[in-house]
This record gives C-alpha cells, sequence and structure tokens, in this order.
C-alpha cells in the first residue's frame, strides 16, 4: 500500500506541483513535503517518511475515497464574463469591483495582455484610457519582452477576443507556466474578460469561440479547477432555431467517458463577475450564473452566492492511479 500511494504522491506532485494533497476533514500537518496521504489512525508524508498517530482519522485503505487538492497559494482573481454588457459602457458594469480588487492590492500599473486579438495596439488604445479613468497605468505586453513583463508585473489583464488566438500566442510567447507562477505563487491580482477568463480554467473546452488557429494544447492556465462558459445563454422557447443550445452542449462534454479530462463547468451570464480571494469564491456583477456539476442537474446561481466548494478539486484516487499507470 505504501508503495501504490508512492508511486500515487510522485506523479501528483508532477502534475500538480503548487498544490497539497490531503483527504476530506484532517488538517494540514507541519512537514517540509508538499504532499500528504492519511491512513487508519495516521499521517502519512511518503517523501520524508513521517508518520504522526491520529485518532478518529478515515481509512482510506480499502474504500479509495476522493481525496481533495487545496491550492498552497491564494489566488487573487477577477473573471468577468464580458467586458462589453448591454446599457453599459466598456468595462463600466464592473468598473467598482475591479478598482476595490486592484486597490486591496496596491496596484498603480496593469500589464494589459491583448493576444485574444489581431491588432494589438489597437487594442491597448481601447483599454488604456479605461484605466487611467480609474488612476492606474496600462501597460501592453506586446511592447516588451513578454518574459520580463510577466515577471515584473504588479497586475495582469487579459482581454476577451478569441480564445484559440489567446492560448497559441500565450504558448508561442513561453508565458503560460510565468503568469500561472505570478498568480498562484507570486499572489499578483489577475483580471480575465471572456477569454482572458476561459483560459484561467484548467481547459478551453468550453469556449464558444471558433478555433481559428491551433494552440499546442487546450490546457490553459488552470487557475480555478473548473471550466468556465463565458457568455452562457439560456434556452429561448420562442426560438426557431433547431441546433443545440448552451446547456446542451455543456451537458454533451460531461458525457465524455472518464479517461477524458471533464470538469465542471461555471456559465457565466454577460454581467457576471467571479472573484477569488485565496480559497474564498463569490459571484458578483449584475447576473445570475449556471453551474454544472457533473452527473448532476443544472443549479442557478444568484448572485452574491459562495461558490468556495468549486476551488476544492475531487478526484478518485483509483481513476487517477489507472490514467497515471
Amino acid at each position: 500500500m505504501k508503495q501504490l500511494f508512492h508511486i500515487l504522491v510522485q506523479n501528483f506532485t508532477k502534475l500538480h506541483p503548487l498544490q497539497h494533497v490531503i483527504t476530506r476533514n484532517v488538517n494540514r500537518c507541519k512537514c517540509k513535503t508538499p504532499v500528504y496521504i492519511t491512513s487508519k489512525k495516521k499521517i502519512i508524508s511518503i517523501k520524508h517518511l513521517v508518520i504522526k498517530k491520529r485518532r478518529k482519522s478515515p481509512c482510506i485503505y480499502e474504500e479509495f475515497p476522493k481525496i481533495r487538492f487545496i491550492p498552497m497559494s491564494k489566488p487573487h482573481l477577477l473573471l468577468l464574463s464580458s467586458s462589453k454588457v448591454h446599457g453599459y459602457e466598456f468595462l463600466e458594469y464592473a468598473a467598482s469591483d475591479i478598482k476595490n480588487f486592484l486597490n486591496k492590492s496596491g496596484v498603480s500599473t496593469v500589464l494589459f495582455v491583448p493576444y485574444a486579438a489581431v491588432d494589438h495596439d489597437a487594442y491597448l488604445k481601447k483599454v488604456t484610457p479605461v484605466f487611467n479613468k480609474w488612476g492606474y497605468q496600462v501597460e501592453g505586453i506586446h511592447n516588451n519582452n513578454p518574459i520580463e513583463a510577466v515577471k515584473k508585473a504588479e497586475a495582469i489583464f487579459v482581454g476577451g477576443g478569441n480564445t484559440f488566438l489567446l492560448l497559441k500566442t500565450l504558448y508561442d510567447k513561453q508565458v503560460v507556466n510565468l503568469i500561472r507562477e505570478r498568480v498562484l505563487k507570486g499572489g499578483i491580482p489577475y483580471i480575465g474578460s471572456s477569454a482572458g477568463t476561459n483560459v484561467a480554467a484548467p481547459t478551453i473546452h468550453n469556449t464558444n469561440d471558433m478555433p481559428i488557429v491551433y494552440p499546442q494544447s487546450f490546457s490553459a492556465l488552470n487557475l480555478i479547477p473548473f471550466n468556465i462558459n463565458p457568455h452562457y445563454l439560456d434556452p429561448d422557447s420562442t426560438s426557431k432555431h433547431k441546433g443545440e443550445t448552451r446547456e446542451e452542449r455543456i451537458l454533451q462534454y460531461h458525457e465524455l467517458p472518464p479517461e477524458y479530462p471533464v470538469h465542471h463547468v461555471l456559465g457565466l451570464r454577460e454581467g457576471c463577475t467571479l472573484h477569488v480571494d485565496g480559497d474564498v469564491a463569490i459571484l458578483k456583477g449584475i447576473a445570475n450564473a449556471r453551474l454544472f456539476l457533473r452527473g448532476k442537474p443544472p443549479q442557478e446561481i444568484p448572485l452574491e452566492s459562495n461558490l468556495s466548494h468549486l476551488l476544492t478539486k475531487n478526484i478518485c484516487v483509483e481513476q487517477e492511479l489507472q490514467i497515471l499507470q
């Protein structure tokens, strides 16, 4: 059994270097290793072979219940469904949330990533006056060495556009891992809008965009452990359109077999904003959201709902071992 856990821990450490592995209802134990697995009446750190006796701990030798990832860092994210909402100017509906979000971290300059558009300069000119009006300077990542720009950034804003083009360019510029590290380990604020929100998820599987280019992978920044569908639209009972609804497409995604990396999906309607502050996630904005948990009926999520439970990623030990081996 220790050998089985050793294989599990080794692979999780490689795949998720920024996260702890810990079972439900067991407090984190002080030890240098980044991974802990609990067993009956013990907490075992495989890497350092540290064993602590503990009463009333769940037994996972025979039952293999689900374990969870708990982020070691406390990311600060503001994920917008869109920059433009009917009846509002560009980013206006989220102005107070953006200002509060950036002021909390003492940000004076925002690094803007316009890679979801073709004309980077034009996109920068559109964004700059809005942030200047709020008291922030804006720098375009395309006007500097992208890697150095991310390393020095106080905050990052990834704009909307085409998700495939955005992710491909992030990979081409070799900043995917660096942005993830700056946000998850460095703690710098990250704002995403539309495509910028899509790439904050583990994958871009639930984007609405056309694949006009082909990124090297659909895996994205993985700042949160669930996918997001921006611009979520409800079925229109009066429409004569007979194609699939957004809800049907997401449910089809959840029907994929276990060997595919399928995630829960949060559908953000126009005007929705997800605020993540460490291990707390709150729905903000001016519209409700729609939550799709695999194997469960879709749920309506009202404004100001606490969605912190989505930040815990549940996985099956047996299933993961089969995939990893």
